[in-house]
């Protein structure tokens, strides 16, 4: 790359000296729970609600409670865990706050529509408010995770399940991008076990997941740089790290520009966090080999309600592996390959609502439990 793109990433490095610690998590973790950004709707992302349908955010709010409660505060009872809490959403605060009683919480007036510099400005206020608590307790969270306030869970996550890492975020794969393919003999067969599996024509197998993707999806992404194929593009929905790996994330509000500039020398203008995510993992913590796969895959394990039936997937035991095409682009410390692990890549994945889905889904208790 030239030598402006290393100044970029340079600049980058030094807000944030030196290597992050890796840590292997337990059963009796410290953990700093923090919630951050602008509660939307069942139907509506939060970047689109104006705030005229509080009882539809409310619903967003409780069920999200739930499966927090159910898959994260249940599932860990060694483990000492307190929640801190940022909105944009200023009428539903005391509402938020009788749900998740949290250690700290603030609910601000939107300041800005701006999605990243909005939700890294609210994530930002969180972690200080956290930094603060680990003052006064004298020492720091062993982990700090850091979710959006519409995110449902329907897996546990358990910390003694973690692997070792410096930092983790959802398992995410991908439908293949089909772009720039000249072979597409793999299709066929593919798309005949996935019909297969899913008793239906939906459905998907699972590949890394490219930036390229997400983008050619609104019409960008012409001109990204061959290494930014594979390397930028990251979950954003949560996020898990040792307490000072976290707290590094606050720089994403004060640095924008920074992040912003390195992004457009690849080719990425969309102010997405999932692009400024992946920038801080590698130019600021330089940490793309240390990243892990939560136990939880994104729209299988992990949901926002929005997306409705279409953004949720149930996993079948059928497998593309073996046929998927293998392309040149690079992979920077194994980086998306962690993100799409082994077990995940090439599985055959069913919409919500097909056959499979609705067989093998189990109901609620009969309790009510």
């Amino acid at each position: 790359m030239s030598a402006v793109v290393d100044e970029a990433r340079a600049r980058l490095g030094r807000l944030e000296p030196g290597m992050p610690g890796w840590f292997s998590p337990h059963a009796s973790v410290s953990v700093a729970l923090v919630m951050y950004g602008k509660v939307g709707t069942l139907r509506l992302p939060s970047s689109f609600e104006d705030g005229s349908r509080p009882e539809e955010s409310k619903a967003v709010i409780r069920l999200a409670h739930t499966t927090v409660r159910r898959h994260v505060i249940d599932v860990n009872p060694n483990s000492s865990m307190r929640f801190f809490v940022h909105s944009w959403n200023p009428n539903l605060g005391s509402f938020i706050d009788r749900l998740y009683t949290p250690l700290w919480s603030q609910h601000d007036t939107l300041e800005s529509n701006e999605p990243v510099f909005s939700a890294g400005t609210s994530l930002s206020r969180a972690l200080k408010a956290v930094r603060l608590a680990e003052r006064t307790r004298g020492q720091p969270f062993d982990l700090i995770a850091c979710w959006r306030h519409d995110l449902h869970f329907s897996g546990s996550l358990r910390w003694k399940e973690l692997p070792r890492a410096q930092l983790w975020f959802p398992s995410m794969c991908c439908a293949p991008d089909l772009k720039g393919l000249k072979d597409r003999s793999w299709v066929t067969p593919s798309n005949q076990r996935r019909k297969a599996a899913c008793h239906s024509e939906g459905g998907t197998y699972s590949d890394y997941c490219r930036a390229s993707w997400f983008m050619s999806m609104v019409g960008s992404g012409r001109d990204l740089a061959t290494e930014a194929h594979y390397n930028y593009w990251v979950n954003d929905w949560l996020f898990v790290a040792p307490s000072h790996t976290a707290h590094t994330f606050r720089a994403i509000a004060s640095h924008l520009e920074l992040y912003s500039e390195a992004l457009r020398l690849v080719g990425i203008r969309l102010k997405w966090m999932h692009f400024y995510w992946s920038a801080h993992v590698h130019h600021v913590l330089g940490a793309a080999s240390g990243v892990r796969a939560l136990p939880l895959r994104a729209s299988v394990d992990l949901w926002v309600p929005h997306a409705g039936s279409r953004g949720r997937e149930c996993r079948t035991n059928t497998t593309v592996h073996d046929l998927l095409p293998r392309r040149p682009e690079p992979v920077w410390g194994g980086f998306a390959h962690a993100l799409c692990p082994p077990h995940e890549h090439g599985r055959v994945t069913c919409p919500w609502t097909s056959p499979r889905c609705m067989a093998d889904t189990p109901n609620g208790n009969a309790n009510g439990d």
